[in-house]
């Protein structure tokens, strides 16, 4: 079993601005996008930026960043050893919690190895 421990997170604004400043791909898709860039661990690491102004409720921005961590947790292994940033910037005024996931998994799957 896989548990999402801090090896498996950008935790250090240097880790975010690796990736932030240069990156080498960015996916984008109804308002999520992944920014990512290769590392030099055997690994892949997730940081999340989810912000107030976008996201008004905190309950609706934790459910957020539990399906994208949870997605992660779970599929791991299929990434390539890159750092990935998930910023949200919907607005939502309703949160659907399946269409969600969809555009998740959606936009993960340009990550998985082939």
């Amino acid at each position: 079993m896989f548990f999402y421990s801090k090896k498996f997170r950008l935790i250090y604004s240097k880790d975010f601005n690796h990736v932030l400043n240069r990156p080498i791909w960015k996916k984008n898709d109804k308002g999520l996008f992944i920014i990512s860039r290769i590392n030099s661990h055997c690994f892949p690491r997730l940081g999340l930026m989810i912000s107030k102004k976008n996201v008004k409720k905190a309950h609706q921005r934790n459910t957020i960043k539990r399906l994208i961590r949870e997605y992660f947790r779970l599929n791991y292994y299929r990434f390539q050893k890159m750092d990935f940033i998930v910023l949200v910037k919907i607005r939502f005024k309703i949160f659907d919690k399946k269409t969600f996931l969809k555009e998740l998994r959606n936009l993960w799957k340009y990550y998985h190895l082939s």
